[in-house]
């Protein structure tokens, strides 16, 4: 093997892991989020869940197998999708930090008011997701 080669595929394999561990403590931090009734949730630019946390998992009934990698469309429907939600997130991919309110369904049909706030997270100059921050309010 070429010196360049090997040197350069060393490197990849560096950023690797570092990308593995930041994936780590991003998960940690979702899940070990204790505040109560705030449910976290990261969204790809592709409409497609990356994270939910404990909290979210609890309050819509979902498991982390049965979201991640799904569209907004097909959680939601396609119709809450179309109309509600996907308006709001094309202005937060464009980079907009925006809130309003909403009221989610939970497992047991209850209906509960949240102060949703869309967070753009930006890497290299990038926005690479959004991340969504749901708080129960009275």
């Amino acid at each position: 093997m070429d010196t360049n080669y090997r040197a350069h595929l060393q490197q990849l394999e560096e950023e690797l892991r570092n990308l593995q561990k930041e994936v780590t403590k991003l998960k940690h931090l979702f899940d070990d989020t204790d505040i109560e009734d705030i449910l976290i949730t990261s969204i790809g630019t592709d409409y497609r869940y990356k994270l939910v946390n404990q909290k979210w998992r609890n309050y819509t009934g979902y498991d982390a197998d049965s979201v991640l990698g799904k569209s907004l469309g097909e959680i939601w429907g396609t119709d809450a999708f179309e109309n509600e939600i996907k308006p709001r997130f094309d202005r937060a991919i464009k980079g907009d930090r925006l809130s309003y309110n909403h009221q989610i369904k939970g497992k047991s049909g209850e209906q509960k008011y949240f102060s949703i706030h869309f967070m753009p997270f930006i890497k290299n100059s990038k926005i690479e997701e959004i991340i969504v921050f749901s708080f129960e309010i009275n």
